[in-house]
């Protein structure tokens, strides 16, 4: 009966250490996209993540947010047009 009663909460005690040993990705990134010389807000402006192969736009006001981020290096891009890559 001990046995049988170990091997579940054995199994329970390791699956709890490896949820707690995955990253916690919930970081944010978050700004305004502004013209550089008269600080006005750009839109629409688009930001793409190499890593992640996705796209976020900003709104009117040129903010954005991007959350569920993992700790790491990201390559970002802003296009926009009239403006150079």
């Amino acid at each position: 009966m001990l046995r049988a009663l170990l091997l579940p909460v054995l199994l329970l005690v390791l699956h709890a250490g490896y949820v707690s040993a995955q990253p916690s990705c919930n970081l944010v990134l978050s700004g305004t996209v502004v013209e550089k010389h008269n600080s006005e807000p750009l839109y629409p402006v688009v930001i793409h993540i190499d890593e992640l192969n996705l796209d976020y736009d900003t709104d009117e006001d040129g903010k954005f947010s991007i959350g569920g981020l993992c700790p790491g290096a990201y390559t970002v891009h802003l296009h926009t047009s009239g403006y150079e890559h």
